[in-house]
């Protein structure tokens, strides 16, 4: 994600009776507030009409304080609806608020997030629902300094704005392969994509347990035979789907030890197997930044607990096959890295 300065300013008489409202005293210039702004969307891609969050931060790298900042919503992409009380505000100033009716959003929303100090960030998620279909979205966000859309005809005060870009398009893909969605609550944590096996249509699956939610969270099949995903040139040996996982963002390549065990279940139809592999001597190739193995330990578990006890951080990791009917497998597969998973024996 990069870090984009942007800035409207106006004549020379108007923007100087602006700054001086915007600047705390005992500031000693009139120049417009250096703020940088972020904005970003977990996850990148959902499933048509699933959870996505939109995120917009700014930071002070000024020496003075603004004294009133905005955030509004300029474009909201048709079909997308807010997900009633999820918006948070983090580090606004006293007070902050976003504009509500209960639950309800009235159209588009403005937030006010009051004073920001120098040093200091304000960041605002929102929780939407996409909508049911199309391929890409992205709303328009705008920091600013009036609480006006820069593009509004009401906008005669000529404060300063810092808009998002394209840095919050959303890819929104149909589910079958793919799985995708912020995790919203308890009740989301269980991310997947299609689970009918079916030999001819859907020989492989893919399921993610979110640890927590608040996070985004994708599954997707890789089928490397017709693929140009550059995840297939990871692998030398295997067979069938690639199984690609990413919980929140890929956490462990974030230069950070892991310490979050993953939680991933992943089946085989019979037709996808390999002559000769059964429960007994599956194992999973495992790929991820910086690190390559073959996960053949059984999981053990102490008694009464779903979670294995013999996967030590931060490399350890653990499976567990099952026989399924018609001859297919299922397994689970704990480990503390995201990237992805084939099967082998």
């Amino acid at each position: 994600m990069s870090f984009k300065l942007r800035r409207r300013t106006a004549g020379a008489v108007s923007a100087a009776l602006v700054a001086l409202t915007l600047i705390g005293p005992g500031a000693a210039s009139a120049a417009t507030p250096d703020l940088i702004d972020t904005w970003t969307v977990i996850p990148t891609a959902v499933n048509n009409g699933d959870y996505v969050a939109f995120r917009g931060s700014i930071y002070n790298d000024d020496t003075s304080t603004v004294s009133q900042l905005y955030l509004v919503e300029l474009f909201r992409p048709a079909g997308f609806t807010p997900v009633p009380g999820s918006i948070t505000i983090d580090l606004g100033g006293k007070g902050a608020t976003c504009d509500t009716t209960g639950d309800a959003f009235i159209g588009a929303y403005k937030c006010t997030l009051g004073q920001l100090k120098p040093g200091k960030t304000a960041t605002v998620t929102v929780v939407f629902q996409t909508s049911a279909t199309g391929s890409t979205a992205t709303p328009v966000w705008e920091f600013n300094t009036t609480g006006l859309g820069s593009d509004s005809g009401g906008d005669e005060s000529h404060g300063d704005s810092w808009p998002s870009g394209t840095e919050l398009t959303v890819s929104l893909r149909e589910f079958g392969d793919f799985g995708g969605r912020y995790v919203l609550d308890d009740d989301s944590k269980i991310v997947e994509n299609d689970q009918a096996l079916d030999g001819t249509t859907n020989p492989h699956s893919t399921r993610a347990y979110a640890p927590v939610t608040g996070i985004g969270v994708t599954v997707e099949d890789i089928d490397c035979t017709t693929s140009t995903d550059p995840i297939c040139d990871a692998f030398t040996t295997g067979f069938g789907e690639v199984s690609k996982v990413n919980v929140n963002d890929d956490i462990d390549d974030s230069g950070i030890i892991p310490t979050t065990l993953l939680h991933f279940y992943l089946q085989f139809d019979s037709s996808e197997l390999e002559q000769g592999v059964n429960a007994n001597n599956l194992t999973i190739l495992h790929v991820w930044l910086g690190g390559f193995e073959e996960i053949s330990t059984d999981c053990t578990y102490a008694k009464k607990s779903t979670t294995p006890n013999n996967v030590p951080p931060p490399d350890g990791s653990c499976l567990d096959v099952k026989n399924l009917p018609g001859g297919d497998l299922g397994v689970d597969v704990w480990t503390y890295h995201n990237g992805a998973l084939r099967g082998n024996f």
